[in-house]
């Protein structure tokens, strides 16, 4: 195990002991780079518990990224605070000037984000069995 600190976007760091189990990025993808993407991992501390890091990433001039760094108490957790961060990050004031004419183009880019968004969710969530959702 290790000292880890996280940044936090409007918030001090979060430092703990432990451990990276998963990490995933949606840079690439359909045999492209993108200009707007999320970086994400899972690390587990010393204690036990999770911490879900994500990074909303831009290279758009004007646009600002943003970190979140939460703790989670188990595998179900981790999974919530995944899907919470996605639905902030649809927030963010990124894209195109607010108006008619770019409506489409804002709506296809913020469609993009949000599917390698998921699709890194589920490849997280694939890589470390505590994450998986078992049934009888």
């Amino acid at each position: 195990m290790e000292t880890i600190t996280l940044t936090r976007t409007g918030q001090s760091p979060l430092v703990f002991d432990g451990e990276l189990v998963a990490a995933a990025s949606s840079h690439h993808g359909g045999g492209q780079q993108h200009n707007r993407w999320h970086e994400a991992a899972i690390y587990r501390t010393s204690a036990g518990t999770y911490v879900v890091a994500v990074e909303y990433c831009t290279q758009w001039q004007g646009e600002q990224g943003r970190h979140w760094a939460v703790p989670a108490t188990d595998g179900r957790a981790v999974e919530t605070i995944l899907l919470e961060i996605g639905a902030e990050s649809q927030s963010l004031p990124i894209g195109y000037p607010i108006g008619e004419a770019y409506a489409d183009r804002q709506a296809r880019m913020l469609a993009d984000l949000t599917a390698r968004y998921d699709h890194l969710v589920s490849e997280l969530l694939a890589s470390w069995p505590d994450f998986a959702e078992r049934i009888e």
